[in-house]
């Protein structure tokens, strides 16, 4: 078996987060995470991430469940380069897994519909050990953009909105990393409950309110300072709070005041300017 293919994917930012709940609300963003996949003879796999820096277990595991479903029956070189840092809440787990998969699928001239390769990226997730949940929510934003709310249980949106466009979303990117082996998953599991309410919350439409909420809960539970995002709305940001579990945080604003919102960030970390994707003149999320 002999193919090559290219996929390109992007990153996200949580608004609700699912860690505990299940339900999640995330937006898509415009980084991007490129996957290249060249089949060969042999056996062998061959993957490069970043320049050989990056832990490969998620690549590795689509590249297994590619060949135990019989889509990959020879050796294979996959290279990865993204724009998301990893481990800090900003979907390059998702990002990399819809990626590497999509490309495997090109390459192979396998047909995958877009569910079917949330499913697998989500799936991938959870056996590489990178994900709790399997974000499908974060998958599906990655994949789609917009604002996505979905059930991750159930691996199924519940609802997409686009976004008008002229906003920009802010990250605040501090050098610590939080893996999930790390996370207080049986304290962060008793709040469950308050979860899901912020994810209702933003269901029926006060996504601020539901985002600060879920914010200020997790900051408390994984000993976050929540500063980057109180001062962010303090400089105008419409919307800002913590992305997945952190510790990067995430702000929507506007042209006139995207400059003073990255000021205000920039002493908590590195900020990186970024877009929404799935914008829309019809978008009414923000």
């Amino acid at each position: 078996m002999e193919g090559e293919a290219r996929a390109v994917e992007h990153g996200a930012a949580t608004l609700v987060s699912a860690i505990g709940s299940f339900y999640g609300v995330t937006l898509g963003v415009s980084l991007e995470t490129i996957a290249h996949v060249v089949l060969g003879k042999g056996e062998k796999t061959s993957i490069t991430i970043d320049g050989g820096e990056s832990d490969t277990r998620l690549v590795s595991e689509c590249v297994r469940r590619a060949r135990a479903s019989g889509v990959l029956k020879g050796g294979v070189t996959v290279e990865v380069s993204s724009e998301i840092p990893p481990s800090r809440g900003m979907k390059s787990s998702s990002s990399v897994s819809l990626a590497v998969t999509g490309a495997l699928m090109k390459a192979a001239g396998r047909r995958i519909t877009p569910r079917g390769l949330l499913v697998a990226s989500a799936e991938s997730a959870i056996a590489a050990g990178v994900s709790i949940t399997g974000a499908y929510d974060d998958a599906a934003a990655c994949h789609f953009g917009g604002l996505i709310f979905a059930d991750n249980r159930r691996m199924r949106t519940v609802r997409r909105l686009h976004v008008r466009g002229g906003y920009s979303v802010l990250f605040c990117v501090p050098e610590r990393r939080i893996t999930k082996e790390s996370l207080p998953m049986e304290r962060i599991r008793r709040h469950a409950s308050a979860m899901k309410l912020f994810f209702d919350q933003a269901k029926r439409g006060s996504i601020g309110d539901a985002c600060r909420g879920s914010t200020m809960l997790l900051c408390g539970l994984l000993d976050i300072d929540p500063s980057p995002a109180l001062e962010a709305m303090n400089a105008g940001a419409l919307i800002s709070g913590l992305t997945g579990t952190g510790p990067a945080f995430f702000a929507v604003a506007g042209n006139r005041t995207e400059r003073r919102v990255a000021a205000a960030m920039s002493g908590f970390g590195k900020v990186m300017f970024t877009r929404p994707t799935g914008v829309s003149a019809d978008g009414y999320a923000f």
